[in-house]
């Protein structure tokens, strides 16, 4: 992001670049087994979703933490895989806490 702003600034002098997180999309693809996933999220849920990459599980806490993201916000954003007919995350245990939580 900072690259591009930088770059976008330096063509385009005098314009103010304000990012709109909370309206962004991002198509997500993935394979498991010999099935290919895809689907359509916001640019929060895309990232939560690539911190899997690198690790298993992770409590809310630690997500929060990594992303740097207000926690009623990361809740909401959690909040839709774990209520989707096909979840992308599970969550232990499944009551409806999310504090302390491993997903």
């Amino acid at each position: 992001m900072e690259a591009f702003t930088k770059f976008y600034l330096q063509k385009f002098a005098g314009v103010v670049i304000s990012w709109q997180y909370d309206t962004s999309t991002c198509e997500v693809i993935w394979h498991h087994g010999d099935s290919k996933y895809q689907c359509v999220v916001s640019l929060i849920q895309a990232v939560v979703l690539m911190l899997f990459n690198n690790k298993d599980e992770f409590t809310f806490d630690e997500i929060k933490e990594i992303i740097n993201i207000d926690p009623e916000d990361l809740k909401t954003n959690l909040m839709s895989f774990l209520v989707a007919k096909e979840r992308i995350v599970k969550k232990e245990p499944e009551v409806r806490l999310f504090y302390g939580e491993i997903y």
